[in-house]
């Protein structure tokens, strides 16, 4: 099998093709609390969407600003046509979505914005963080690394997620983490779950460890802000590739507003700075490409 970095890289590049439909509620269930988990069929969006990417769900009449949200994929299975979000009903727009039942239309965008990028190489150690409600894209793709390593005869790529947060009923996933059969750590502030401390601890910890040992190392993440910048900071310190997926505002989610703009290093301005928008920019990326400066 070929050393290099750049053979067998899933493209980073945004799909040009999206669809906005009338989907099909198949499944809605409570997972806890006010934990959902919707599952829809929309196909054509199974088809090509891919880790990292969001879709737009809309409500109420016509495609308002005030109608959408965007939402990351959770899951997406393209034999089957369904996609699935997951999501916390802590609004009036969530607590709407809530009422969806099985066979009730729902209006959807996607797949929008840019995915992960992972390469398919051996000797590759894949460190995914998710800290809160910034699980489902990394659950995604976790599982789509598992599939692809156990599909195949490549050797030595190690899959590690951790999963943080401040306390045992925010933990999201975990149940459907520890399906994968794959390394798992959780960590929470409070101690209330796993290991006590916080997401950037076990990342320090795990990139250490990485640095005693040969092979590629490469982190993925979505979270909170503040919990990116310093998952970022710890990537770029060490020297390897760190993708952050930004959860932020998306009015649009098609970039025809810069409601969701990001600040972004850039040698070509005379100020060393630019803006890109998340929604077709993003929401992945490199962490040495972000400006985290007020």
């Amino acid at each position: 099998m070929s050393d290099s970095k750049t053979e067998g890289c899933q493209s980073n590049t945004i799909r040009s093709k999206w669809f906005e439909i009338s989907a099909t509620v198949v499944r809605h269930h409570r997972i806890v609390l006010n934990e959902y988990e919707i599952v829809l069929y929309a196909p054509d969006i199974a088809l090509n969407a891919m880790p990292g990417q969001f879709v737009m769900l809309l409500l109420g009449e016509g495609y308002s600003a005030e109608a959408r949200r965007p939402f990351s994929l959770f899951r997406a299975d393209p034999e089957a046509g369904t996609i699935s979000i997951f999501y916390l009903a802590r609004g009036s727009f969530t607590s709407e979505l809530a009422q969806k039942l099985p066979g009730d239309p729902v209006a959807i965008a996607g797949p929008l914005g840019k995915p992960f990028e992972w390469f398919r190489v051996q000797d590759t150690r894949h460190i995914l963080v998710a800290g809160g409600i910034g699980a489902p894209p990394i659950y995604f793709l976790s599982r789509e690394i598992k599939r692809w390593r156990d599909s195949t005869s490549v050797e030595n790529v190690a899959l590690l997620v951790i999963n943080a947060a401040k306390s045992a009923e925010l933990l999201v996933g975990t149940a459907e983490f520890e399906s994968l059969n794959i390394d798992v750590r959780v960590v929470t502030g409070d101690g209330s779950a796993g290991e006590q401390g916080l997401a950037t601890d076990a990342l320090r910890q795990e990139v250490e460890k990485c640095s005693a040992t040969t092979g590629d190392t490469r982190i993925y993440a979505c979270g909170p802000m503040a919990m990116l910048r310093h998952v970022g900071a710890i990537g770029i310190a060490a020297s390897v590739s760190c993708q952050l997926a930004i959860e932020t505002a998306m009015p649009c989610g098609v970039g025809d507003c810069d409601g969701c703009s990001v600040r972004v290093l850039d040698c070509r301005s005379p100020t060393g700075l630019s803006i890109a928008k998340a929604c077709v920019d993003g929401p992945i990326f490199e962490a040495h490409r972000l400006s985290w400066d007020i």
